[in-house]
């Protein structure tokens, strides 16, 4: 008697097997390939092959003991085990969920370099202006946008930065869109997106869920990392060089003309890591009109937001590595530039400005988001270094998306 299988697909499905078209069972997702050989002892072995972005869970069958366990994507049913039973074999499948890994201002996709070793297995692909930059396989889950280069006006006629430092939230918002479609268009089982976002990349993120366009709904989750949703003092210095430009105080303000000299000349010489001369960090300033613009819109409801924050590091402590400096102590020890300071303070105690140094401890929470187990403390780790803490970003991932 010619033993009868039913397969039941949810996705992609390759079949070695005499079996007829007529005594195959496909729903879901299929029909899916098939093939038909059949080996002397008349067993059948079955191999499934989801689609693209699906992650294969394991095989159902009845009728008979299942004599498929594990992982494996093959399944070899025994003819003398079937006899004249009828055997139903299930492929389960179930959509996967992706990851969009977002950088932060003056940065790159190399700020994950420590988060794709150690939790998705070194396995993330880079995407520029929402294309890969590698070769695109079943097994990514994990991507990293770089975000493209804007040119917009600044200080000094700087016009041009790298890492998208010229663009605003809602630029970068479009970017981020783009590159959600290009990952759900490739990977077409994949019917849930998390954007993990450091520093300004939450604020990408948090303008994405926001656009109008049908690749938002895949948007599941948000998480972010040091994020200065409400601004960073540290925006300010933007404003204040506008305000005395390089050189343009005369000589009778005395002190103040050797404070403009000063900070200028430490503007210039970390302006190949970091130009303070860009527009992106007058977006950055508590209060500006891109964090207000951002502020006003309500962040939808059916989204699951997480955030990771750090606190009691002195406002100005840049990275972790300078144990016991802080930008602001060295502005005031090494140079008398009171004015300065006291304009990036705004009136509030230095104090008040701890956080991860760069970022205050309120300004890291999501507006509008109430929290429970979906926020994390890091204590005293520099915003530069937050993406290194692995190990609490997965917590707090896993407890977002439960």
């Amino acid at each position: 008697m010619r033993c009868k299988f039913f397969l039941i697909a949810v996705a992609i499905i390759f079949l070695t097997s005499n079996v007829s078209l007529a005594d195959l069972k496909f729903d879901n997702n299929g029909p899916g390939k098939v093939t038909f050989t059949q080996d002397a002892s008349y067993n059948t072995t079955l191999t499934a092959a989801p689609k693209k972005g699906a992650d294969f869970v394991g095989w159902d069958v009845s009728g008979i003991t299942n004599p498929c366990t594990g992982s494996s994507k093959t399944c070899t049913i025994n003819a003398a085990s079937v006899g004249s039973k009828t055997v139903i074999v299930t492929a389960k499948f179930k959509p996967g969920t992706a990851y969009l890994l977002l950088h932060g201002l003056a940065s790159s996709t190399d700020a994950w370099n420590d988060l794709t070793k150690n939790n998705f297995n070194n396995s993330c692909i880079k995407m520029e202006e929402a294309t890969f930059k590698e070769s695109v396989n079943d097994s990514n889950r994990c991507f990293r946008l770089s975000f493209k280069t804007r040119s917009r006006m600044g200080l000094e006629g700087i016009s041009e930065w790298p890492s998208g430092d010229g663009a605003t939230y809602s630029e970068l918002g479009d970017e981020v869109v783009k590159a959600v479609q290009g990952i759900t268009a490739s990977y077409p089982a994949i019917d849930s997106v998390v954007l993990i976002g450091h520093s300004r990349g939450g604020l990408s993120a948090r303008s994405a869920v926001n656009k109008e366009d049908a690749s938002v709904s895949k948007i599941k989750g948000v998480l972010t990392i040091g994020t200065p949703h409400q601004g960073s003092a540290f925006g300010r210095f933007y404003s204040w060089l506008e305000k005395y430009p390089r050189y343009k105080i005369s000589t009778s303000d005395g002190p103040w003309l050797y404070e403009n000299v000063s900070i200028w000349n430490l503007v210039l010489s970390i302006s190949y890591f970091f130009d303070l001369r860009s527009p992106s960090v007058n977006f950055l300033a508590i209060g500006s009109t891109e964090i207000q613009k951002l502020n006003s819109v309500k962040l939808p409801t059916n989204i699951k937001y997480g955030a990771i924050a750090s606190n009691n590091l002195k406002f100005g402590r840049i990275i972790s590595t300078f144990d016991g400096w802080a930008f602001i102590d060295i502005l005031w020890v090494m140079f008398p530039l009171p004015h300065s300071t006291k304009w990036l303070l705004d009136g509030e105690d230095v104090e008040y400005y701890k956080g991860d140094g760069i970022v205050h401890r309120a300004s890291q929470d999501i507006p509008g988001v109430t929290f429970s187990k979906l926020t994390s403390d890091l204590n005293a780790v520099a915003h530069r270094d937050e993406t290194q803490q692995t190990a609490a970003i997965e917590v707090v991932l896993r407890e977002t998306m439960k």
